[in-house]
């Protein structure tokens, strides 16, 4: 004879495998209420009801009983101000899993606080779905299929390392419209970032080994004199990049001041913010974003 712990987990799992579908807020029965067949116990986790409401989805109730199966539906929000109106029962209250205890009438889709038929007070009335719809349609409606939402980041709340790669993907998205493959270089003496190819015009390959200097500002060491080295700054006003060669180009873009610091001697000089005189030397050497229409008709 099998223990009655592992014999209750077996039939939780074989439960769990005839009845699991895709929802994201759902909630299952398998088994009519012995003190009433016309209704199954059901319990909802009081946070994942507060998370639908917040997310405006509609919480799901799905009766497999007796080969007879039916899907309902509710708007999470709804449904926890009926359950607050009407003080349904929360089991293990101030806990992780605390949840409300409810009976459901599978066959109407009609919800109640007690088993015992006695009990006619309705607490809500759950809309049917049709056979097959919650499967063959999915969206806002008939289905929550589980989608992540994401909200816009700041630059400016970045981590350190949250920069460095915000910073790689754009230029790369950038580049790609003008016709680059780039991979992202994460080891390199030089301190190159990004390696961009594309096959050029005039046969063979362009190859560009790009150095990303920031939003704003960049700071570089003029000791590299790679044919091939770019150093890439972006925009601040997120119109594009300058993409300036390592070739001794950028520093006719410095005003005379700094080429006579202790640190230009040593090989090294900053791109402070960028006033208009440098921006206008930096134009010949700036990629403008490329808006959706240009990109479809070339």
């Amino acid at each position: 004879m099998r223990h009655p712990r592992v014999q209750r987990q077996i039939v939780r799992t074989k439960t769990a495998v005839k009845i699991k579908l895709p929802y994201r807020y759902a909630v299952y029965a398998a088994k009519p209420c012995v003190a009433n067949e016309e209704r199954c116990w059901m319990n909802i986790r009081t946070k994942k009801l507060s998370e639908a409401a917040r997310n405006n989805a509609r919480y799901w109730f799905v009766c497999a009983i007796n080969g007879d199966r039916r899907v309902f539906s509710a708007p999470a929000a709804e449904l926890e101000k009926a359950f607050h109106e009407h003080a349904i029962n929360v089991i293990d209250r101030g806990a992780a899993s605390e949840k409300y205890s409810l009976y459901t009438d599978y066959k109407r889709g009609e919800i109640f606080s007690a088993v015992t038929q006695r009990d006619t007070q309705m607490v809500f009335s759950l809309m049917k779905e049709p056979q097959g719809e919650e499967t063959a349609v999915k969206g806002e409606g008939t289905m929550q299929p589980r989608v992540r939402r994401f909200a816009p980041v700041r630059y400016e709340e970045l981590s350190e390392r949250g920069k460095e790669a915000y910073s790689v993907q754009k230029l790369m998205s950038l580049l790609a419209d003008y016709g680059f493959e780039c991979q992202r270089v994460m080891n390199d003496a030089w301190g190159v970032d990004v390696i961009a190819t594309r096959e050029s015009p005039e046969g063979g390959n362009e190859v560009m080994l790009l150095q990303i200097k920031g939003r704003a500002t960049g700071e570089r060491a003029d000791v590299h004199r790679e044919r091939d080295l770019y150093m890439a700054i972006a925009d601040p006003t997120n119109r594009g990049w300058y993409i300036i060669p390592h070739d001794g180009t950028a520093q006719s873009i410095i005003p005379e001041t700094c080429l006579q610091t202790d640190t230009w001697e040593r090989g090294v000089y900053r791109v402070w913010k960028l006033s208009a005189a440098v921006e206008s030397k930096l134009f010949p050497y700036f990629f403008p974003w490329v808006s959706e229409e240009e990109t479809i008709t070339g």
